[in-house]
């Protein structure tokens, strides 16, 4: 058939497939079985015009995106095989097609048509350092430095012309640019890692002074939540403590002397925390409840190129002074284990140190001894004065008071090895009194004292002191304490109060029984004055039961009607049914006083079957909770101190009264030298039918119940 016809058959065998047509076949290996049909699209030669030329034409005369004509398309041609070899594969050719496929991965896309086939399934790749992102826009082997008059193809010599000052006009980069928004994320920054709070664990010994054998406290102590450093530049806890594997204290300083060290240091470099850990917990516990007990702070020197630039400050949380001082965090304070504290020496000025934390109070006292300079001088002159009042560390309300009153100094029987260095430094400390001091075995009644000092060593046999009922009858009289001893505990040492206000009465058999009344209203009384409390031994109210009874035969079997009301007031708390822990010997005002802290220490584990603990179960948890218990009590203790004389006779009263007066004077010089006691009460008081035992007891006070009074306006007997 001539070319150029309008129809042709297909020859029974298929013709060669072009490459074009090959590309749109739904199945490999298959031809479709009807005619080809196509366009009359007019064929295209390819674009000669570069990447950048065609963004330019695109930009001056953009295309709209293709839609269907609203008219039907040309009627379909067709043509035979011969035609169809003779096209031009090298334009673009339109063919009909029902279905739409996806571009097949093997096709090369044009680089600007790239995006609107990427495979949304596949994963995104991130970007390399090195990787230049619009290396795919620019053909291999294809410059970007053609000239608009080679590229614009088809353009007219107008079309051209203005693309080349629009060109201009825009100032386009000879090199693309990174897009301002990139739809593939770039790879994420990863966190840093968290930094360890720095701390040390290690070995904490001990070495007193003097000693080389090293004592282990705990194995695992921890420093730890260290405070950032006020100069970073400078070492911290970690620069002397990094090759350090135990912790040694060899020097404890007090507080308060540590406190006229800060001026010559710099502010704190660093603060942190000693806690224990571990096995060893309890042992450093117990270290840092004696350090705070004594407000002690350990000391060790930083070393620095074998140089000690500074020290490294352990100090208890009971210094709340010492730490002030120091400016630790108020956070530190208020949790457990030792402050650590770094601390760096300041340079040497030459000058010297302001006193500005001056521990030793000068008071009011020296400055009426003596003016200003003659307080400088003696500080050369007198030392001795100075360390005595540092010793003694009496308080300036004491000194002041001691200023115009008389002192006495009394040591009792305790060894002058003990005593003496106490009592020197006692009588140099009180030698600027303008009216002195006494030291006395026996001391004049006449002798008006205004302050009584006793060693501690001798509170156990304070009741040998002269005239002590008469000087604490006096208000203005005050007793002190002072000094150590190796038998006293040294929560009992140095300077402390005794006798100060109130006092304790108790009572004898005989008045018991025949002024039953007024021992009542005297309880009563007692009972409502907040610094008095009165007692009554056991055996002291069953003898009253049977000097009642010798009277009274009609109440031979029960308690009688006199007594009956004291026994209530017991019950009812007014008035306690007890006796003051120690033996029935003798010596048991010095047994007890030892016992109960005031004596040997060796002597708590005695053998004594009046022991404490006794003592407790019988007053505390197995004491009487109704009348009759109480009644059988006082029998008891009656029985067996006394026996069955009394049961039915009253004639052997008066020739036994030696027995129970010394049971009553032996239990209150008991009583008086408890340290509760002695601290909260100051008169001792024995309430009888007459004052007679006052001759031969003048360290307790002997009363009846009509004369005795509480010398203060707090209530009145009549």
């Amino acid at each position: 058939m001539p070319p150029g016809s309008a129809t042709s058959t297909l020859p029974p065998s298929p013709p060669p497939t072009p490459p074009q047509l090959e590309r749109r076949k739904h199945q490999p290996g298959h031809l479709p079985s009807h005619p080809v049909v196509m366009f009359d699209a007019p064929m295209q030669p390819p674009s000669t015009l570069s990447t950048k030329a065609r963004l330019g034409k695109a930009c001056i005369a953009p295309n709209l995106p293709h839609v269907a004509a609203p008219t039907s398309p040309p009627g379909p041609t067709v043509i035979g095989v011969d035609d169809i070899m003779d096209v031009n594969v090298d334009g673009p050719a339109l063919v009909r097609d029902d279905t739409t496929a996806a571009p097949d991965p093997t096709e090369e896309l044009d680089p600007m048509l790239a995006s609107t086939h990427h495979d949304e399934v596949e994963g995104t790749g991130w970007y390399n350092a090195e990787e230049d992102r619009y290396a795919g826009l620019q053909k291999n082997g294809e410059s970007d430095d053609v000239t608009m008059g080679d590229s614009t193809g088809g353009l007219g010599m107008d079309e051209g012309g203005d693309l080349d000052e629009f060109l201009v006009t825009i100032h386009l980069n000879d090199e693309p640019g990174a897009p301002e928004f990139d739809y593939r994320p770039t790879q994420p920054i990863q966190p840093a890692a968290p930094v360890k709070p720095w701390s040390w664990s290690g070995r904490l010994t001990i070495s007193p002074a003097g000693q080389s054998q090293r004592e282990t406290v705990c194995e695992k102590a921890t420093i730890t939540d260290a405070t950032e450093p006020a100069e970073p530049g400078k070492p911290k806890f970690g620069s002397f403590l990094l090759s350090t594997k135990d912790l040694n204290f060899t020097q404890f300083f007090e507080t308060e002397d540590l406190i006229s060290f800060i001026p010559i240091c710099k502010p704190a470099q660093q603060f942190a925390r000693l806690v224990e850990e571990g096995a060893g917990a309890e042992s450093l516990s117990i270290l840092f409840d004696y350090m705070s007990h004594k407000k002690e702070a350990a000391l060790l020197p930083a070393l620095w190129d074998d140089e000690v630039i500074g020290y490294l400050l352990f100090v208890p949380p009971a210094a709340k002074t010492f730490l002030v001082a120091l400016g630790v965090p108020q956070v530190l304070c208020q949790t457990g284990g030792l402050i650590a504290v770094l601390l760096f020496l300041a340079p040497h000025t030459g000058r010297p140190c302001p006193r500005a934390f001056g521990h030793r109070p000068r008071g009011m006292v020296e400055r009426e001894v003596l003016s200003p300079e003659v307080w400088r001088e003696s500080m050369h002159s007198d030392p001795e004065y100075h360390l005595a009042l540092h010793i003694t560390r009496l308080p300036a309300a004491v000194r002041r008071y001691a200023f115009t009153h008389r002192s006495v100094v009394w040591s009792g029987s305790t060894p002058a090895a003990t005593s003496a260095t106490d009592t020197a430094h006692l009588r140099c400390a009180l030698s600027k009194s303008r009216q002195g001091i006494n030291i006395v075995d026996a001391a004049d009644a006449s002798v008006s004292v205004g302050m009584v000092f006793i060693h501690v060593g001798a509170l156990s046999a304070v009741h040998a002191l002269p005239h002590l009922a008469a000087r604490r009858r006096q208000p203005e009289v005050r007793f002190y304490t002072y000094g150590t001893h190796p038998r006293i505990p040294p929560a009992r040492w140095g300077h402390r109060p005794v006798f100060r206000l109130g006092g304790v009465v108790t009572f004898t058999p005989a008045a018991l029984a025949d002024d039953a009344w007024g021992v009542l209203c005297t309880i009563r009384q007692v009972h409502a004055h907040p610094l008095w409390v009165c007692y009554v031994l056991p055996q002291v109210l069953g003898l009253a039961v049977r000097l009642a009874q010798a009277r009274e035969e009609g109440y031979a079997g029960g308690i009688p009607l006199a007594l009956d009301r004291i026994f209530d007031a017991v019950l009812e708390g007014q008035v306690g049914l007890l006796r003051a822990p120690g033996g029935k010997d003798e010596e048991a005002p010095t047994k007890c006083a030892e016992h109960m802290g005031i004596g040997h220490h060796s002597d708590r584990r005695s053998t004594n079957p009046d022991s404490t603990a006794q003592w407790v179960l019988e007053h505390v948890w197995f004491r009487p909770l109704n009348k009759t218990a109480l009644f059988a009590r006082c029998e008891a203790a009656c029985e067996a101190a006394y026996g069955d004389v009394f049961a039915t006779s009253e004639s052997n009263v008066v020739s036994l009264r030696k027995q129970w007066t010394a049971d009553v004077c032996a239990d209150v010089r008991r009583m008086q030298v408890q340290p509760a006691v002695a601290d909260a009460y100051r008169r001792f008081v024995v309430l009888d039918l007459n004052s007679a035992g006052a001759d031969a007891d003048a360290d307790i006070e002997w009363d009846t119940t009509v004369k005795f009074d509480f010398q203060d306006n707090f209530v009145t007997l009549s």
